[in-house]
């Protein structure tokens, strides 16, 4: 199972995760993102940024648990971030939390730190590389091999301390599982593809804080007896701290990802000498990890703790019975993605709307740096034209306004102080205004009567309604919407005065024909009065036959 997973369904196809991506290992898909793995560092950033939790970590906390309750013998190692993680400055604290869970017993991954500085002086000292790279952050080894290989040789062919201290426990307890806790989600990948098999399984401080929580585990801090310098690790700069330095090299620390990657550039252009170079892909340090809780102690206060459980002299702050710590090697893995032709560059750019220089805005909406970068990776088949922001909208807004202009309907959008916001030319031609007069930002009521709109806003549509507009003689038939996601009023009118004055005059010709056929039934009562024995029978068929002639045109009306 991927370290990193993805809910498709949660998607919304905001571009958060390419835009906040270091590397943009993200491809866009019909209109959903999905994580390049064999591109991925697992910095973690995607995962925290998402706001609809699309992306998120393998769980490993239940496995562990399962361990725990099948009574296997399983011991943590805890990262030096532990006092970022949980505010307690004992680490006591946390490892008798840990064996009430279950766990045989708990260690601080600090152990394997002291371990790696050593071997780092020893390099210096016996090897004198003229650029040796810190090898503790997997994430910032993943980089290198993926994007930056020409830097291989540079980095430190040493375990990290996760894997120093893992070599150390499986040594001492042959039997065990051994657990590494900590805040980092790419030392997962680091334990699963290790050339040696150190470290069982990893979570997070993250996964651990909610078991707390969740089976109401409190920590309860200890005075801190003692000091190890190698507790400085986790911050920035902490690996040189714990270092004796060599005169012979400047000592640089490096943090957070953009900064790693623009020191990488200026490094592949070499003329780098007499350098140890401690990098980390989380600015701050893996104190600002991200597996941390959401509880994590804030930076002030972890440098503060930091100092308290660290400690100021140079040693090797734990015994340990290695003859030396695990060299690990590091591959290539670059995967080399095929270029784009100038020719098939301009083709893609047409498709982006891209057609002259004011086009290229470079604005990174999209998460690219420029317009040229996104092209690139739509031909690579990571991205997707429509993911140009710019572009659709001001493609929506074109066709938008193509609609209005043709329609045959007035069509006009209020907010909600009736103001206008749009008014097509159908609506200039209905109330006879002159096009060049410019009528955005008017109150309707120069116009039309608001107190019809009022209703809307509480009582729902107002649907094809006959109004008539007295200042302008014409009859509409009108139909007014209330968009409660975006907060404006849309009216909408067809101009019906031909339609209107037809019916008015067929209704005339109706009431007319009913006043004739009365006045002639009237007439022929007369005449039966004073002719009635002449005519007899013959009167009265014809007084019922204009009866039937009157009902039936009444009926008409009515209809």
């Amino acid at each position: 199972m991927n370290i990193l997973q993805y809910r498709s369904a949660n998607c919304k196809n905001c571009y958060k995760c390419i835009r906040n991506c270091p590397v943009k290992a993200i491809q866009f898909r019909k209109e959903k993102a999905k994580i390049i793995h064999h591109e991925c560092i697992y910095c973690g950033t995607c995962v925290n940024v998402c706001p609809q939790d699309a992306k998120v970590l393998r769980d490993d906390l239940p496995t562990v648990l399962q361990w725990l309750q099948e009574g296997k013998k399983v011991i943590a190692s805890v990262a030096p971030s532990y006092v970022a993680a949980f505010g307690v400055t004992s680490f006591e604290a946390l490892k008798k939390a840990l064996v009430q869970m279950g766990f045989y017993d708990a260690f601080e991954t600090a152990h394997g730190a002291s371990m790696v500085k050593s071997e780092y002086e020893r390099i210096l000292n016996e090897e004198k590389p003229d650029l040796l790279i810190s090898s503790c952050c997997s994430s910032l080894n993943l980089l290198i091999q993926k994007y930056y290989p020409t830097l291989i040789p540079y980095l430190a062919k040493v375990a990290s301390p996760m894997l120093a201290h893992g070599q150390y426990l499986k040594q001492q307890h042959e039997d065990a599982m051994v657990v590494f806790v900590g805040p980092c989600f790419a030392k997962k990948e680091e334990a699963e593809n290790a050339e040696e098999h150190f470290i069982d399984a990893t979570i997070t401080f993250k996964e651990l804080s909610q078991y707390f929580e969740t089976h109401q585990v409190v920590l309860e801090d200890l005075d801190c007896a003692d000091q190890k310098l190698s507790r400085l690790f986790p911050k920035a700069g902490g690996v040189i701290q714990t270092m004796e330095p060599n005169q012979m090299y400047d000592y640089i620390s490096v943090d957070g990802a953009k900064a790693c990657m623009e020191v990488l550039d200026e490094l592949e252009q070499g003329n780098m000498k007499h350098i140890f170079l401690e990098m980390n892909i989380c600015e701050g340090g893996c104190v600002q990890g991200p597996g941390m809780p959401a509880s994590r102690v804030g930076r002030m206060e972890v440098q503060r703790k930091l100092t308290k459980v660290s400690g100021k002299q140079y040693h090797l702050d734990f015994d340990h019975s290695l003859d030396t710590v695990a060299k690990v090697t590091f591959e290539n893995l670059q995967r080399g993605n095929v270029m784009p032709s100038q020719e098939q560059l301009q083709e893609i750019y047409q498709r982006m709307g891209k057609v002259s220089e004011r086009d290229f805005l470079n604005c990174g909406a999209c998460g690219y740096d420029s317009c040229k970068e996104k092209a690139i990776a739509i031909y690579q088949g990571k991205a997707d034209v429509n993911m140009c922001l710019p572009f659709m909208k001001e493609k929506a807004e074109t066709v938008s306004k193509q609609v209005l202009k043709v329609s045959p309907n007035a069509v006009i959008s209020l907010d909600l102080d009736f103001k206008i916001q749009s008014f097509n030319p159908t609506a200039y031609k209905l109330f006879d205004i002159n096009p060049n007069v410019q009528v955005l930002g008017e109150d309707i009521e120069h116009w039309l009567d608001v107190d019809q709109f009022v209703g809307v806003l509480t009582e729902g549509p107002m649907m094809d309604v006959i109004s008539y507009l007295p200042k302008n003689q014409k009859y509409v038939e009108k139909r007014v919407v209330y968009d409660e996601d975006v907060q404006m009023i849309l009216i909408i009118m067809k101009d019906v005065t031909e339609q209107q004055q037809k019916l008015e005059q067929r209704k005339s010709l109706k009431n007319n024909t009913i006043e004739i056929t009365d006045n002639i039934i009237n007439k022929q009562m007369r005449i039966v009065q004073e002719i009635a024995s002449l005519l007899g029978e013959t009167t009265a068929e014809t007084k019922v036959a204009l009866k039937h002639l009157r009902d039936f045109v009444i009926e008409e009306e009515q209809e």
